[in-house]
């Protein structure tokens, strides 16, 4: 499931602002080391090894098998060690190409966005030659830089399969390994027409010198900003040769992405909601109402010291959040009717203010089936307490950010929900892999049904194993997989939060030291 994950920080407000691309170019890599690491060696062997080994026991299974099969009067001889070749190649290759296709889509939303403001700035009447040549210089390097790691994810987006007992080469590229499939890229690119990246790299060769380097660090990027802004390069002002660059570098790409990885097709709905509609479809065979029946969470109130009015008018706000669910989400459509929460207003069953134990002890006795998909699940459950209440009704502002590449535009202030987790867990284990965890996370509300119900639903994790991710966060609220830039920023954040809060209680300090002695 780690594509699941990886999908949202991007996904917040303005998620196709190029603003943004420096964002998107950290998850591709973060993606890519995922995969170079399935494409080392001593990885490959591991897996060869291990999957051989099942064969074996497979081969060693099918003849009793096939034996009380022809006893029944079934003749046909079952393969198993085939069958279970085929079954990790669709894992690897759903997996594989589905990533890629995401990604592919990702590049282009935000590449056109790209191209739209550019010439947008272009047909700006107002707009002079250093304003054009600035927004030249941004689209340059936005597309420059997603199409360097979209290079490197149509090489390395595959897990080769050769030496797998009972797998049945293809001959396509996915069973080449790494060096290989990047050679033969390289080969075939250079079979293309680069006249216009080539124009672009003697340009810069001319331009480039000591005082024009792109800053290296943040100390660097303060002194330059200390300069104010400067005229982008005479390159980034040639509109012709700019555009027929961006037209160029997609043409061949596309080409290349094709003959490399064939034809492109669109992926099927995602597997865990294939699974939830069969459930869905089960439970109203078998006298459930479709207009009532519902998929999601159990969630509990435990603030009550607002109005009703203020109470409605945070719901209304809540509940558009986790609707924003499923943009990029195969198959969302057939199964988004039926998501919901099943409220639980703590005040009906003896809960008192901001008790969550107690909700925890009423969820348990209440809810005592399996947790599985296809129903509010049972495992963990939601509360609105007093902070997920505040962050709708006083939220925090969008904080000023410096410019990319130091403070990009993330959206991750949004309005939140505590999930609270019902399992007991040995405190070494916490220690060693969620070191804080107390059993319960704050999540970004719009995350609730397209990411945190899939994620437990199918156990690819646990609330313990998203801990970590959040606890990065200035609020420990989980926003999804976060980038280095992104996590640089949080830190930044709190830096100046704690230097903040330490000069005020020195204050306080002083002024309690001044006061007269009793």
């Amino acid at each position: 499931m780690p594509l699941v994950i990886a999908t949202v920080s991007i996904r917040q407000n303005s998620h196709h602002d190029p603003a943004n691309y420096r964002n998107l170019v950290e998850l591709v890599e973060d993606i890519l080391y995922i995969f170079i690491w399935f494409n080392q060696d001593v990885v490959l062997n591991r897996m060869r090894a291990a999957f051989n080994f099942l064969v074996d026991k497979h081969v060693d299974f099918a003849a009793p098998v096939n034996l009380r099969r022809e006893q029944n009067g079934v003749f046909e001889k079952l393969d198993l060690a085939s069958m279970w070749a085929e079954y990790l190649h669709s894992r690897i290759s759903t997996m594989s190409d589905r990533t890629h296709h995401w990604l592919v889509e990702r590049v282009e939303e935000m590449q056109n966005r790209a191209l739209a403001q550019y010439t947008a700035t272009l047909e700006d009447l107002e707009a002079n030659e250093d304003s054009k040549g600035a927004a030249g210089k941004k689209f340059f390097e936005c597309v420059r830089d997603i199409n360097t790691m979209m290079t490197k994810a149509d090489v390395a987006l595959y897990i080769p399969m050769t030496g797998f007992n009972g797998y049945t080469p293809s001959g396509n590229s996915s069973e080449l390994s790494l060096l290989v499939r990047q050679d033969f890229y390289a080969k075939l690119s250079a079979t293309k027409s680069w006249k216009y990246r080539d124009i672009m790299l003697e340009a810069e060769k001319r331009e480039t010198g000591p005082d024009n380097q792109e800053p290296k660090d943040l100390l660097a990027f303060v002194e330059q900003m200390k300069k104010g802004p400067q005229p982008a390069a005479p390159r980034f002002r040639d509109q012709n040769v700019l555009l027929k660059h961006y037209h160029e570098g997609n043409k061949n790409r596309t080409e290349l992405r094709e003959a490399l990885r064939g034809a492109p097709k669109r992926p099927g709905e995602e597997q865990w909601i294939t699974i939830l509609k069969e459930r869905m479809n089960f439970y109203l065979a078998n006298g459930r109402d479709h207009d009532t029946h519902r998929w999601g969470f159990v969630c509990y109130r435990v603030t009550y010291k607002q109005s009703d009015a203020e109470w409605r008018n945070f719901m209304e706000k809540f509940e558009a959040d986790m609707r924003k669910a499923g943009t990029w989400v195969e198959g969302w459509d057939s199964i988004s009717d039926m998501m919901g929460l099943e409220m639980i207003d703590g005040r009906d069953v003896g809960i008192a203010e901001g008790d969550v134990e107690a909700a925890k002890r009423h969820f348990k006795s209440a809810y005592t089936m399996l947790p599985t998909l296809g129903r509010m699940w049972a495992q963990d459950f939601l509360v609105i307490d007093a902070q997920s209440y505040s962050s709708y009704a006083h939220p925090e502002p969008e904080q000023d950010r410096p410019p990319p590449p130091f403070g990009p535009c993330f959206g991750d202030r949004g309005g939140f929900v505590r999930l609270v987790d019902t399992v007991s867990y040995p405190q070494e284990m916490l220690d060693e892999t969620s070191p804080g965890y107390k059993g319960e996370i704050k999540v970004l509300s719009s995350l609730v049904f397209e990411e945190l119900y899939p994620v437990l639903a199918t156990f690819a994790a646990r609330p313990r194993a998203l801990w970590p991710l959040a606890r990065l966060h200035p609020r420990e609220v989980y926003v999804g997989h976060s980038t280095a830039a992104q996590e640089s920023w949080w830190e930044f954040c709190r830096i100046d939060t704690v230097a903040m809060t330490s000069g005020m209680f020195e204050q306080m300090r002083k002024k309690k030291a001044a006061l007269p002695k009793q």
